[in-house]
């Protein structure tokens, strides 16, 4: 496994073959060498962390999601951008817009799905908020949350 230390934590980098399927606070059970994908992927670690916005400039997948899943990270990744934060209610609507059944979608199941987001950092799941601005539930914790959001911030 692939391991960048971060001001907040070891995080694991998981691929296959040349493509990123998960970044975590959390180890993997495999073994990764380094390899060129990993190279770009730490340099993008880097950039966030340092406050530029990175570019991705590597192949990502999301793996092992159900399809309502994929919905709602893919439609996080589409919706809040750098610096940015979006509500649970706002993803939820933005969701729906996108399913063709209409059906209601739970505050709740839009944070589950969050909570399964194999490719933490890249898929901004830390940006999502409680519609009264409060933090929410994050993965890895509300502390991890919080420094992320301040270090995107414009403000400082």
């Amino acid at each position: 496994m692939s391991v960048y230390k971060s001001k907040i934590g070891n995080i694991y980098l998981k691929a296959k073959e040349d493509v990123l399927v998960g970044v975590s606070f959390n180890s993997y059970d495999l073994e990764l060498k380094e390899t060129d994908l990993t190279i770009r992927v730490k340099k993008y670690l880097d950039d966030y962390f340092n406050k530029k916005k990175p570019l991705i400039n590597f192949k990502y997948e999301l793996i092992d999601v159900t399809p309502f899943q994929k919905l709602v990270l893919n439609t996080l990744k589409d919706n809040a951008k750098y610096g940015e934060v979006i509500t649970y209610k706002d993803l939820g609507n933005l969701v729906l817009k996108k399913r063709d059944d209409n059906k209601q979608i739970s505050y709740q199941a839009i944070g589950k799905a969050l909570n399964k987001n194999p490719l933490a950092i890249l898929i901004p799941c830390h940006r999502v908020i409680g519609s009264d601005n409060s933090l929410k539930g994050y993965a890895y914790g509300l502390d991890r949350k919080k420094f992320l959001l301040d270090l995107e911030s414009t403000k400082n």
